[in-house]
């Protein structure tokens, strides 16, 4: 198993930090009806950026502090989307 570097975790956070400002623009659009197309790999491919850091020790505190910032913030937005996917559904079935 390669060893991660800090260099490493800095580059995946701002993967992380770009990759969550296009889900929130690719979800509204999607949720508003103006994109076709759920943006739902780009979230797996988020979730996987933060799983290969999330069970491995982060030395740097505020490396630490930044990594768990970014994981509530996906986790709070992920539920959102979650919710107002599962509202969509319920709407386009009674249509």
């Amino acid at each position: 198993m390669s060893t991660l570097t800090s260099e490493q975790l800095q580059q995946d956070m701002l993967a992380i930090e770009m990759n969550l400002a296009r889900l929130v623009n690719d979800y509204e659009g999607f949720l508003c009806g103006a994109r076709a197309k759920d943006p739902k790999s780009l979230e797996t491919q988020t979730e996987r950026l933060i799983s290969k850091w999330r069970a491995r020790p982060i030395g740097r505190t505020v490396q630490k502090f930044k990594f768990q910032n970014l994981v509530r913030r996906f986790d709070c937005y992920r539920e959102g989307w979650e919710r107002q996917r599962r509202e969509k559904q319920k709407r386009e079935r009674v249509s």
